[in-house]
């Protein structure tokens, strides 16, 4: 059975979707855009202790875990952008349970800030 979470955690609205390379055809070269496919609500989830412990020993500790609804297109991205900085989907786990308030999670890296 999937872990319960109340409405008021997922208090953060993320745009997920991928980054597509375009070429400019003027100067050759290309530049990475972001695409959103579907807007969520979710919640970073705090790691214990010991999981920042074990998360610095293996350089890992400026990645955060993001827990969302069940949704099935998580998988088909590679990209969040909220609060106008843009991450890279490290790895996401789809909730694969019959439960149907199940979560996803997806472990995201800082790459690019606002600004």
């Amino acid at each position: 059975m999937a872990k319960k979470y109340l409405y008021s955690d997922f208090n953060i609205k993320a745009d997920f979707g991928y980054l597509d390379s375009v070429n400019n055809d003027k100067t050759g070269s290309s530049k990475r855009v972001f695409t959103s496919l579907f807007q969520a609500y979710c919640f970073q989830q705090i790691r214990t202790r010991s999981q920042n412990i074990v998360a610095i020993g293996m350089k890992v500790q400026d990645q955060i875990d993001l827990v969302i609804k069940r949704n099935g297109d998580i998988t088909k991205c590679n990209a969040v952008e909220f609060n106008g900085n843009r991450y890279e989907i490290v790895t996401s786990t789809p909730y694969t349970g019959i439960d149907p308030l199940g979560y996803d999670r997806a472990t995201i890296q800082l790459i690019r800030k606002k600004g």
